[in-house]
């Protein structure tokens, strides 16, 4: 039984890594037809594998509930990017919401949000 789980993750590993290729794929050929456009379901891609990625990396670290420590890390990321901006009025400091900065609040969380607003103050 523990070698069919073993085989099943690293199944699971190894379809993860072909999604993430495929994603930078199209990034890539995005990029070199002239400029970061992406539709919506190219952001659902990209989306759907990092939190497939995500997902096994919890996995992987132990966690006993992997999809519900996932889904309530990113949902954390997302209430801090709006209590940021929502707190703006008295401190002056908020993030544009878009595609790219919601992605980074959930994958990433609060060291997400901070490499954002050093960025936003180097630039």
């Amino acid at each position: 039984k523990q070698v069919y789980i073993a085989h099943c993750t690293l199944y699971n590993a190894h379809c993860t890594l072909h999604i993430a290729h495929c994603t930078l794929h199209i990034v890539h050929c995005t990029l070199y037809l002239g400029g970061l456009y992406l539709t919506g379901w190219h952001w659902a891609l990209i989306l759907g594998g990092m939190v497939i990625v995500m997902i096994i990396l919890r996995k992987i670290a132990g966690s006993s509930h992997p999809f519900r420590s996932t889904f309530f890390s990113m949902v954390f990321g997302v209430l801090v990017l709006a209590l940021l901006n929502v707190c703006s009025v008295w401190t002056g400091t908020s993030l544009p919401v878009s595609q790219l900065s919601l992605a980074v609040s959930a994958f990433l969380g609060i060291p997400g949000i901070t490499a954002m607003l050093l960025l936003q103050l180097l630039l």
